[in-house]
Parts: C-alpha cells; structure tokens; sequence
C-alpha cells in the first residue's frame, strides 16, 4: 500500500473512531477528513485568506463536533517507518531534525493558524497500535478534572517528554487509552476555561 494511500485509511478509521468516542458508539461520522489534509487551508492562507475548519488533518462535518476542532489541531501521521520520539532524546547534537519533531513543528503551527488552543497529533507506527501526542498544559487540565492516567485499571501509562523548540512539555499516550481517559464533555462545556465553567455553574 502506497504512502497516500496509507495515510488516507488511517484518517478515515481515525475519523470514524473519534465520531464513534463523541457520539458514545451512536455515529461515526461527525468527523472527517479536510480538504487535502488541510492542503486547501495552506493555499488559502498565502492569498491572505483564512478557511474555517480546514486546518490539521481532521475537521467537523456536523456542528456537534465543532468543540473539538476548536479545542484541538489534530494533525494525523502514519507511515514514516519506525520513527520515536527517542529520536530526539539520543540523537547527537549535530544530527538534523528528527521525523518526530517535524510533526511537532507542524502541529503547532497549524494550531496557531486555525485558532485551536491545543496542537495534538495521532500518529501510527507500522505494526503498532495508534498513540496520541499532547502538550503538557492540555495534560494538566485533564488531570486536573480526572486524576492522572495511571491511576486507572487496565490502562497503560502515559510517557512524557520535554523539548524546548516548541510548547516545551509533552505526553504520550495510547489513543484507545486516553480516549477511555477523557470524556467529550471535557471539549464540549470547555472545563478548562474558568469563564465557560462559570456560567456552566450559574445556569
């Protein structure tokens, strides 16, 4: 199976997973694609134009979904060998960019560009299960409202990682994990804004 087409599967089984984890196991189709992997937002933005949605890999097709996007710049990587972030802790100083840290680079500009607050990636290693990629202040609020990772049953651990070019602080962890870890609740009553919380409260 080409690159392409490769990468293309894994967004749509990607896409199809979220919706099912958003709509718990009802739909699995609030999420889909962007156009060209977020191609046409690039394009756009060099004619000075902005694309609502259409930047990462993964947009909202129905307005329910919207929360996350507006959370979270999901950039999707699959197909890159065996790539680590380890790469970037043993590599000696005068090695080039590592494969992981271009996908850092290009998540946080692409969050940056689409107005989300956190950049998140999705990555899959050939044979090995998907794991997500989040920024250490994500990671704070969500331990925060639902204890750290670890202390679940019949999870694995989450991994954690600094590097300082961008965001600084990072975690890993299984998608299937952290998707049993955190709820849609947490992106759609937006519990780590205090403003949001507290008209939550008031209502």
């Amino acid at each position: 199976m080409g690159g392409k087409s490769k990468g293309g599967n894994f967004e749509r089984v990607i896409c199809k997973q979220l919706s099912m984890w958003w709509t718990e196991g009802e739909r699995n189709d609030v999420f889909w694609r962007t156009s060209n992997s977020g191609g046409r937002a690039t394009v756009r933005r060099r004619g000075g134009k902005s694309t609502f949605g259409q930047y990462g890999d993964i947009q909202a097709t129905d307005p329910i979904g919207q929360p996350l996007i507006d959370a979270c710049s999901l950039e999707l990587k699959v197909g890159y060998g065996n790539y680590s972030f380890l790469d970037m802790l043993d590599r000696s100083s005068e090695s080039n960019e590592r494969q992981y840290e271009k996908f850092l680079k290009q998540s946080v500009e692409d969050a940056k560009k689409g107005g989300a607050k956190w950049p998140v990636i999705i990555s899959k290693r050939d044979r090995k299960v998907p794991i997500i990629t989040i920024p250490k202040n994500m990671c704070q609020f969500i331990v925060k409202r639902y204890g750290r990772i670890e202390d679940y049953e019949d999870i694995h651990c989450g991994v954690s990682f600094y590097i300082d070019t961008f965001e600084k602080g990072w975690y890993c962890f299984r998608l299937e994990d952290f998707l049993f870890w955190v709820p849609p609740k947490f992106f759609i009553k937006q519990l780590w804004n205090k403003k949001i919380r507290r008209r939550n409260k008031d209502a």
